[in-house]
């Protein structure tokens, strides 16, 4: 009976449940161990499950086994479907301070923040994958891009830009206010002047 509430709940959140989640729904550790065993379940991450029949979603993943990580950059682009490029690795931004080891031992591009750039601009959208995850807004990683641009193709960055400026939805206001708070105002001007 626990193994079949175990195996509702992965179907309930996209074929995928973490140790957590099935903690708080009171199923006890036994039965994850007893699905693995069986083949009801797969472990796809530490803490993390899936039905057999589930590719895992990666995204999902990482922001289970990194709870303090935040999708940025080209990832964020991604989720936001601001680019149609798949990012060839995940990319996250944690605290100032935190040990960051773990991240980059498992492939994920790392950046750090104080925090009150850490925090700013936090959202929640979904992953291709349908799962919930955290990730700044559009307007914050647009910023950001601007921010560390070298570090990104040029082309990319642009036709985020493009992307945005015909998006329903947008907020220019929050654009300007994460334009001012990470000093990027005039290369934000100057991007949009053209679009706009």
């Amino acid at each position: 009976m626990q193994t079949q509430k175990l195996i509702d709940l992965a179907t309930a959140n996209a074929g995928c449940v973490s140790a957590t989640q099935a903690k708080d729904a009171g199923i006890a550790s036994g039965i994850i161990h007893y699905a693995l065993k069986t083949g009801k379940i797969k472990r796809i991450a530490r803490g993390l499950y899936a039905l057999p029949d589930t590719c895992g979603d990666d995204f999902f993943a990482a922001q289970n086994q990194f709870k303090r990580g935040i999708f940025c950059g080209i990832c964020a682009l991604y989720l936001w479907q601001l680019t149609d490029r798949t990012p060839l690795t995940m990319e996250m931004t944690f605290p100032a301070g935190y040990n960051v080891g773990a991240a980059i031992q498992s492939g994920i591009k790392t950046h750090s923040a104080i925090p009150p750039l850490y925090q700013a601009g936090i959202s929640q959208c979904t992953t291709p994958g349908g799962l919930p995850v955290r990730v700044y807004s559009p307007e914050r990683t647009l910023c950001d891009l601007l921010r560390i641009q070298m570090h990104y193709d040029q082309e990319i960055v642009s036709s985020a830009f493009k992307m945005y400026a015909v998006r329903p939805g947008k907020d220019l206001s929050a654009l300007a206010k994460f334009g001012k708070l990470l000093s990027v105002e005039a290369k934000l001007r100057n991007y949009m002047e053209v679009l706009l």
